[in-house]
C-alpha cells in the first residue's frame, strides 16, 4: 500500500529525473547531429564533389586556358589597376562630371569636357575587353574577404563611365555607336559572372541594369529621331549576355562548402550573412556536410527548371523552406547562408522583369521627346507581369512616367519606391530601376 509519504517521494524522484532525461536525450541528439554528421565529412564532401555540386575550386573552374590574346580579364584588370591609381575622391568626381557632360542639350565646355576626355582611354580599353571571346578572372575562393569579386567598386564606376559615353554618343546623333557601347557593357558583366558565384551575378545584374536604364533614357530623350526606337527594340532583343544562374549557383555552392570545410574559416568573422565563430572541428565539419546536402537539393531542382530564372528562384526558395524544417545545430550556419542568398538568386528573375518593363514601354516612347508626348495610359499592354501573369501597372507623372510589376513577393504594390515591386521610372529624362 502506497502511503502519502511514499507518494511524495515518487513525485520528487519523477520531477528530479525529467531534467536528467532531457539532458541525456539532448546530448544523444547533439551527438548524433554534430559528431555523427561530422564523422561523415570526408565521404559526404567527396560524394558531393560531382558535376552537379563542386566542392573545391578545381572542380568548378574551367581547365582549358583562353586562346592567346582572347582573355578579357587581362585588359580589364589592367584598366582597373590604372584607374585605382587615382584617389577615390578624384574617381568619384570624374564619373560624376562625365555623366553631366553627357546630358541632353548643348555640349558643355570646361571642366566636364576635360573629365570626359580623361576617362576616354578607360572606356576604349573596356570596349576592347568586351570584344574578346574568353576570360579568366582570378578569385580568392577561400573567403578571406567578404567581397569576392575583384575590383567590385571600380567595376560599378566603369559601368557608369560606359553609360555616360553612350549617352554622349546619342546626344550627338551617333545612335548605333551608343547602343553598341551599351552592348559592350553588358558583355563585360557576362565575362565577370560566367565563372563566378552569386557575387558575380550581383555585379553582372548591376552592369546590365545600368546599360538597360541608359537605353531607356536614349529612347525617351530621342525617340522622335528616325530609327531610334527600332534600335532600342533590337537592343532589348539581343540577350546573348543573359546570366547563367545555374552556373552561378554552382559557383556559390563550391565557395560555401569550400569555406566551411577549411579549419581556419571559423575565426569569428562574417561570411555570406553568417558569423563563423564556433571553433569546434566537429561542428565545422558537420556544417560543411549540411551545406553540401542543401546545395545538392537546390541544384537538382534548379537543373530541372532549365534556363527559367523565375522557376529557379521559386525552387531555391522551396529548398530553403524544406531545409529550415529540419532543425538541428549542424544546420544553423548553412541555413543562415542559404537564407541570405535568397535575394541574390532572385536577381536573375528581376533582370528579366526589368527587360520586360523596358519592352512594354517601347510603344509609348516611339516618337517621344520629353514628358509631354507620353500617353496618360498604355491601354492594353501585350506583356504581362512575369510574377503573377496579370496586367502591368503604368502611370504618367509630372516629370515622366512609371511602369511596374509585382516582384518576387507576388503582390502588386504602389510601384516606384516600393522595394517589393520591380519598377522602371523616368523622371527629368533619367531612367532608374528599383525593387526585386
Amino acid at each position: 500500500m502506497i502511503t502519502p509519504k511514499k507518494s511524495v517521494l515518487v513525485m520528487v524522484y519523477a520531477v528530479a529525473i525529467v531534467p536528467l532525461v532531457a539532458v541525456v536525450g539532448g546530448s544523444v541528439w547533439l551527438y548524433s547531429d554534430l559528431y555523427a554528421t561530422g564523422e561523415r565529412f570526408g565521404q559526404a564532401v567527396e560524394n558531393g564533389s560531382s558535376d552537379l555540386v563542386p566542392t573545391e575550386p578545381q572542380a568548378f573552374e574551367r581547365s582549358d586556358p583562353p586562346e592567346p590574346g582572347q582573355d578579357a580579364a587581362v585588359l580589364f584588370e589592367k584598366a582597373a589597376a590604372e584607374w585605382e591609381q587615382f584617389p577615390e575622391e578624384e574617381r568619384t568626381r570624374l564619373v560624376a562630371e562625365s555623366r553631366l557632360y553627357a546630358l541632353p542639350g548643348d555640349k558643355p565646355d570646361g571642366r566636364f569636357g576635360e573629365s570626359f576626355a580623361k576617362c576616354r582611354p578607360f572606356v576604349q580599353s573596356l570596349g576592347q575587353a568586351a570584344s574578346l571571346s574568353d576570360s579568366r578572372f582570378q578569385r580568392q575562393w577561400s573567403g578571406d574577404t567578404e567581397l569576392l569579386e575583384p575590383h567590385y567598386h571600380t567595376t560599378i564606376q566603369f559601368g557608369r563611365l560606359m553609360t555616360a559615353f553612350a549617352l554622349a554618343d546619342a546626344r550627338d546623333g551617333r545612335f548605333d555607336q551608343a547602343f553598341n557601347r551599351l552592348g559592350q557593357l553588358r558583355r563585360i558583366g557576362w565575362h565577370i559572372s560566367r565563372d563566378s558565384g552569386l557575387d558575380g551575378l550581383v555585379t553582372h545584374v548591376n552592369l546590365e541594369t545600368q546599360a538597360l536604364a541608359a537605353a531607356v533614357e536614349i529612347a525617351f530623350n530621342y525617340g522622335d529621331r528616325p530609327g531610334t526606337i527600332d534600335r532600342y527594340r533590337a537592343f532589348l532583343a539581343e540577350r546573348g549576355t543573359r546570366p547563367d544562374l545555374f552556373r552561378n549557383m554552382q559557383g556559390e555552392a563550391m565557395r560555401t562548402i569550400h569555406v566551411l570545410s577549411r579549419p581556419d574559416s571559423f575565426n569569428d568573422r562574417m561570411f555570406s550573412g553568417s558569423r563563423l565563430s564556433i571553433n569546434n572541428p566537429m561542428f565545422q565539419r558537420a556544417a560543411a556536410v549540411r551545406m553540401a546536402e542543401f546545395w545538392s537539393s537546390a541544384l537538382e531542382s534548379s537543373q530541372e527548371d532549365g534556363n527559367d530564372p523565375f522557376a529557379s528562384a521559386d525552387s531555391y526558395r522551396s529548398a530553403v523552406r524544406d531545409f529550415a524544417r529540419l532543425k538541428s545545430p549542424s544546420r544553423i550556419v548553412p541555413l543562415a547562408i542559404a537564407d541570405w542568398n535568397l535575394a541574390r538568386v532572385g536577381l536573375a528573375a528581376s533582370l528579366e522583369a526589368r527587360y520586360l518593363l523596358a519592352s512594354a514601354l517601347a510603344g509609348a516612347l516611339e516618337g517621344s521627346h520629353g514628358t509631354a508626348s507620353l500617353p496618360e495610359s498604355l491601354g492594353t499592354i501585350r506583356e504581362l507581369d512575369p510574377y503573377t501573369g496579370e496586367a502591368l501597372a503604368y502611370s504618367k507623372t509630372a516629370e515622366g512616367c512609371a511602369i511596374w510589376c509585382a516582384g518576387s513577393d507576388r503582390r502588386m504594390g504602389s510601384g516606384s519606391g516600393d522595394p517589393a515591386d520591380v519598377s522602371l521610372s523616368i523622371a527629368g529624362g533619367t531612367a532608374s530601376f528599383e525593387g526585386q
